[in-house]
């Protein structure tokens, strides 16, 4: 990860995770895997349910950051 820079970037507060999966996906083949690898407790304070909308917010700034990248490679070939 050091090689590409690839980092949890603080400015997409609630979608880190989700940020660094895409970063992920331009240098390399991400799949997912059939076999858990922990379990994934619920609870009434998680982020995904306290703070929902400004985690779509930045995940929406994400994917349009993609897109962008996407449209800027194909075009400027």
């Amino acid at each position: 990860m050091k090689k590409y820079q690839l980092f949890y970037n603080e400015d997409y507060c609630y979608s880190t995770d989700y940020n660094l999966i895409v970063d992920l996906c331009r240098i390399g083949f991400v799949t997912n895997i059939s076999q858990p690898l922990l379990k994934y407790r619920i609870h009434s304070e998680q982020i995904s349910t306290n703070h929902y909308y400004e985690q779509e917010r930045y995940a929406d700034k994400i994917r349009l950051k993609q897109l962008s990248f996407f449209l800027n490679t194909t075009f400027n070939r």
